[in-house]
């Protein structure tokens, strides 16, 4: 049963209330230039060839090309807690 006391209920909530506020509808995103464009779909046709050999292992990352430094090796992961 439910206790009856002198205070009234709870507002309801209104949906979406709580919402994030949304970027303006003319936002765009940025014109990526020609030549970086054809980088990246070269790079893509690579990765898709290099995945559909036969028998090769997958490259540990991906191919150096002129002017784009190699990504830095990740860092084993340090946990504050000790494994059990």
């Amino acid at each position: 049963m439910a206790e009856t006391s002198g205070n009234p209920p709870l507002p309801r909530r209104v949906p979406g209330a709580a919402d994030s506020p949304k970027p303006p509808a003319g936002v765009k995103p940025p014109v990526l230039s020609e030549s970086l464009l054809e980088c990246l779909r070269a790079a893509t046709e690579a990765a898709r060839e290099q995945e559909a050999l036969p028998g090769r292992a997958a490259s540990p990352g991906p191919a150096a090309s002129p002017g784009v430094a190699a990504p830095l090796p990740r860092q084993p992961r340090r946990y504050r807690f000790q494994k059990r």
